[in-house]
């Protein structure tokens, strides 16, 4: 069975979709990603929490977002420390998502 992966940034554009994508044939994960902002793509959840075995969260206002927002185990969230300065399609983020997720990428 996969493990699930859930990438969280402020508006799900940029980083955190473009760090879902280095999973898509990932044949030990599945990945999904959403946006802290109430204009995100695709809001964070409830669900979209329990769902995932791990949390990954570009910077660390996410991870408090979700503390204060949600009760979730805090030992299964991530801070990749992954500014807001990259545009998706970047090889730059690419190339930094890559280093900050190669325990995890096969």
């Amino acid at each position: 069975m996969k493990k699930h992966l859930l990438f969280i940034c402020l508006a799900n554009i940029d980083r955190s979709p473009a760090a879902e994508t280095l999973f898509k044939d990932s044949d030990k994960y599945e990945a999904k990603s959403c946006g802290i902002d109430s204009f995100a793509t695709i809001p964070v959840s409830k669900e979209a929490l329990e769902w995932a075995d791990k949390i990954f969260c570009m910077q660390h206002e996410h991870k408090q977002f979700i503390i204060d927002h949600f009760d979730v185990d805090v030992n299964k969230i991530i801070v990749l420390n992954v500014g807001n300065e990259y545009a998706r399609g970047d090889p730059g983020l690419e190339r930094v998502l890559r280093g900050k997720l190669k325990d995890y990428l096969e």
